[in-house]
């Protein structure tokens, strides 16, 4: 019980906190388009340092907190998978904790992404694609041996980050830099990365859209509805209703003309992550702090099919959001 409180403040925190951050993978490919900056994707990076450190620190002062892990295989359907996950993503207009921080806020339309992202995970559950394997070397870290010097320096950067973060926010006033409309990057890089560290030992493969991929699409026994699973996803969509509501930006709207792009990018989702498997929850937050090839693989492809999607977009609509960033903050402008 303990760790179950302990699990849902955590992940209260972590919705609390990618509200306040609203990162993306699809606007970090927005930002390198737009402005050929990439400070998203470096904040992304840290995540995964700070998930690392996490899961490096445990595997060396307590090593039974450590979940077992068995990076899949490459193949071609990691790819196909993880370039349908990013059509499906700048369908929609975001990815999975993107889209549960703006339902969380109040767009209503985004209510038809998950049921579409369950129907495509079926589907796709459905269809033997199995391809090929292009590489049975899963080139993985192992928690448990991760040489000293690693973790020794793994945690100066640590230490060099926080003591930057706390001196911006000691500059700035602590109060005010956790009641900012918009996280600075590298803070809510922390905070997310620790938070979802945490809550990967206490809980194994937290994020809904892997237990939804549990449930409904391979037919195990890892029930979504009524575990831990469903009390996380309830507490990190308070957390990001919190977050709005408090920063005055909880409305309710439901978009007319966006609803129907919810349900085709919610669709086309979830039969990508089914085979890769997985989204980009999964892959930024678990197997690519294991720095797994089948992660580094299907990333790159997710982010290529955000990129040909958004420039296809631009070039039939000629829309896009635009990010702009400054030093360590990023703002996504409305569609020019």
């Amino acid at each position: 019980m303990t760790i179950l409180i302990l699990s849902i403040l955590l992940a209260f925190a972590f919705g609390f906190a990618a509200h306040r951050a609203g990162v993306c993978t699809v606007a970090a490919v927005g930002e390198v388009i737009t402005t050929g900056t990439a400070r998203t994707f470096l904040s992304f990076a840290k995540v995964v340092g700070w998930v690392l450190l996490i899961n490096c620190l445990a595997g060396f002062f307590a090593p039974e907190r450590l979940q077992p892990y068995l990076p899949p295989m490459l193949t071609s359907t990691v790819i196909i998978g993880g370039f349908l996950f990013g059509v499906g993503a700048a369908i929609n207009g975001g990815c999975s904790f993107s889209t549960i921080s703006k339902l969380a806020q109040g767009e209503l339309h985004l209510a038809a992404t998950l049921p579409a992202f369950i129907a495509g995970a079926v589907l796709a559950n459905r269809v033997d694609l199995s391809l090929p394997v292009l590489s049975t070397n899963p080139y993985f870290l192992d928690f448990a041996t991760i040489p000293p010097l690693f973790l020794i320096l793994l945690s100066l950067w640590a230490i060099i980050e926080l003591s930057r973060i706390s001196t911006e926010a000691v500059r700035a006033g602590v109060i005010n830099s956790i009641s900012r409309k918009r996280y600075r990057l590298s803070s809510a890089a922390a905070f997310m990365g620790m938070t979802s560290g945490l809550l990967y030992l206490f809980n194994g493969r937290w994020a809904y859209s892997s237990k939804i991929l549990d449930y409904y699409a391979r037919d195990t026994d890892t029930a979504f509805v009524g575990t831990s699973a469903f009390y996380l996803l309830i507490a990190l969509l308070v957390g990001a209703f919190v977050s709005a509501f408090s920063n005055r930006q909880f409305r309710f709207n439901f978009a007319r003309s966006m609803w129907q792009r919810n349900l085709a990018g919610g669709f086309i989702m979830g039969f990508g992550a089914m085979l890769v498997p997985g989204g980009n929850g999964k892959l930024i937050l678990q197997d690519l702090p294991h720095l797994s090839v089948h992660a580094l693989v299907a990333y790159a492809a997710m982010i290529a099919g955000i990129a040909v999607t958004l420039m296809v977009q631009m070039h039939v609509f000629g829309k896009m959001e635009i990010v702009t960033c400054n030093g360590d903050e990023c703002v996504i402008k409305k569609t020019q």
